[in-house]
């Protein structure tokens, strides 16, 4: 049976109540699964939130606390900064802005950050639930899909803009000779929520070129231009610059493509403990890849959809691009892992009975891994990610209220869950004059000009010779004293936290 066949509710995860050509996504049933939807994403988000929020270990990583502390700023303070000091456009924007707004309603009844965190969590959720729904899939592989989307770190912009490409595929579907109003949507916003998946716009637009809809692929490609030229505007004529400063400090990068390949292919090899030097995620990816290829060529069904495949074709370029050019971390699979895992799902459903029920059983098992590694990791790191929260509310009491700390790697968390004002130091949610400063070599002098006396090392050992050595800002273990650090060793690389303060005289302003 094909997945786009009616299922009976009893069978599905979410019952199924994508809208029929004919019927409104207004309709009172739609408004009552957007209902059931948010509600369950508002308790899922509660019951979650002591894991999301562990560091390390948890379903939010760092750069997801970045999207959190930069939305509540805007909402809180209307300012578009990480530190509160420093602008940034550090972000892709449509979901800072859903985030923003999220917090914008809650901050009439309270302006307590972990309720917002909460808030923002659950707006997440209810993206990858309308997603799953909307896919209509029973219910082990729609509750395959969901755990594997929730593997793909929560608060970034991935969930987004894999929901509006599912938009995009299930109406194009669904467009014989008009293009659908709600497909128009989603690829004008597609290049707002990542200006990158405007590439898989394109080959959706070039399937229904192909198909011989031309008047639907004109409708497309104005839309998807219109949402390039809105995106580039709006940076231009809010942030005074048509390209992100993360952008810009991504595309300085002197590692080549194929260097570049092999670091991503291997990133976090070491810690999965895999017996082939290759990380967890790029393993989930090469198999969700090769069993989707593998159900193309057995399965007739699978092959006519055209759509898909053309989906299929772009999300795999828009992985890759990454993977040559890019550090690809995790979030950067959230395309690849929905639409690849829908693909197998789709595909093992229209074989026969006979293979059917084993092979979707071992193909959840493998979708539901890689959140079940995250929980593993969670329980292994539990006691770190105490200590490292112990560590952030000590900084109270040795850095003065008002005096900003300077940390250059892992800031994310640090700055959203610390009382203290958190400066950026890799540039990438900072401005646009500390990122040309910090390409050229030119920030020696910096902490002096900003008057910040304090630092925090996430890597560094404690007798290190050099403890910041970043664009020509470089602080010696000499010109610094140890004021904290988080107590229980170095368990884990990336949280060996200490509090330093400058000593010496010209270092300070």
């Amino acid at each position: 049976m094909d997945v786009n066949e009616p299922q009976q509710s009893q069978l599905v995860l979410i019952p199924s109540r994508t809208a029929s050509p004919k019927t409104s996504i207004f309709s009172a049933r739609s408004m009552r699964s957007a209902i059931f939807d948010a509600a369950l994403a508002l308790a899922a988000a509660v019951v979650i939130y002591p894991w999301a929020i562990q560091f390390p270990g948890g379903l939010i990583r760092d750069d997801g606390f970045f999207y959190a502390q930069i939305s509540y700023n805007i909402a809180a303070h209307g300012s578009s900064s990480f530190d509160l000091i420093n602008s940034t456009d550090g972000y892709h924007q449509l979901w800072a802005l859903i985030l923003a707004g999220a917090s914008s309603r809650l901050m009439s009844f309270t302006d307590v950050k972990s309720v917002h965190l909460v808030v923002y969590i659950a707006v997440n959720l209810y993206l990858i639930l309308v997603t799953v729904r909307m896919l209509s899939l029973r219910r082990v592989a729609a509750f395959a899909l969901f755990f594997l989307l929730l593997s793909c770190s929560l608060l970034m912009e991935g969930h987004l803009a894999l929901l509006l490409c599912v938009v995009a595929l299930r109406e194009l579907e669904r467009s014989v000779d008009r293009a659908r109003p709600a497909m128009l949507m989603a690829l004008a916003l597609l290049p707002f929520s990542r200006i990158d998946a405007t590439v898989v716009g394109l080959f959706l637009v070039g399937v229904a070129a192909l198909s011989g809809r031309r008047r639907v692929a004109t409708a497309m490609t104005a839309a998807l231009m219109a949402g390039v030229a809105f995106h580039f505007t709006y940076l231009r004529v809010v942030h005074g610059s048509f390209f992100t400063v993360s952008s810009e400090l991504k595309a300085s990068s002197s590692e080549g493509p194929l260097g570049q390949l092999l670091t991503n292919i291997q990133w976090g090899a070491g810690s999965a403990g895999l017996p082939i030097p290759i990380g967890p995620n790029f393993a989930v990816f090469l198999l969700l890849a090769f069993m989707g290829v593998l159900l193309w060529l057995i399965s007739p069904a699978l092959r006519a959809r055209k759509e898909l495949v053309a989906l299929w074709v772009g999300v795999l370029a828009f992985t890759l691009g990454h993977a040559l050019f890019n550090t690809l971390r995790p979030w950067y699979f959230t395309l690849a892992y929905g639409v690849f895992g829908y693909t197998v799902l789709a595909g093992v459903s229209t074989l026969s009975i006979r293979w059917r029920r084993p092979l979707l059983a071992m193909v959840a098992a493998v979708m539901i891994l890689p959140t079940a590694m995250l929980g593993l990791l969670g329980v292994q790191q539990h006691d770190e990610a105490r200590d490292v929260r112990a560590f952030v509310d000590s900084l109270d009491e040795y850095v003065p209220e008002g005096a900003p700390i300077f940390m250059v790697d892992g800031s994310g968390y640090v700055g959203w869950s610390s009382n203290r004002q958190i400066v950026n130091g890799d540039g990438l949610v900072n401005s646009h004059s500390y990122a040309k400063r910090l390409v050229a070599g030119e920030l020696d002098g910096y902490l002096r000009e900003r008057g910040i006396r304090y630092f925090i090392t996430n890597t560094r050992a404690a007798d290190a010779p050099v403890l910041i050595d970043t664009g020509g800002l470089v602080v010696r273990r000499d010109d610094a004293v140890l004021m904290a650090e988080k107590r229980g060793g170095n368990r884990y690389f990336f949280t060996q936290l200490r509090l330093w303060e400058l000593k010496v005289p010209q270092h300070i302003a």
